[in-house]
């Protein structure tokens, strides 16, 4: 990922190498990867080479606005 997320950040993450990587409880991270809410505790893991971010997504519940050039503009 190269650059942190901000915190509380759902990303997907997955192990690497076919590490067995703890998640801060204690379970195992999936190998096939899963979300989780980003914090010092990824970053770490990031840093020392054992995940990697697949993906973020966006934890917003609003639409994404639309690009100008498809507005509508009202004319009378």
């Amino acid at each position: 990922m190269n650059k942190s997320a901000p915190e509380s950040e759902l990303v997907s993450i997955k192990p690497l190498r076919d590490l067995r990587v703890r998640k801060p409880n204690g379970q195992v991270l999936k190998t096939e990867g899963e979300s989780v809410v980003w914090s010092a505790y990824w970053r770490r893991r990031e840093l020392e080479g054992d995940i990697e971010c697949v993906k973020t997504k966006v934890k917003t519940g609003r639409a994404p606005l639309a690009p100008p050039s498809t507005l509508e503009t009202a004319t009378e």
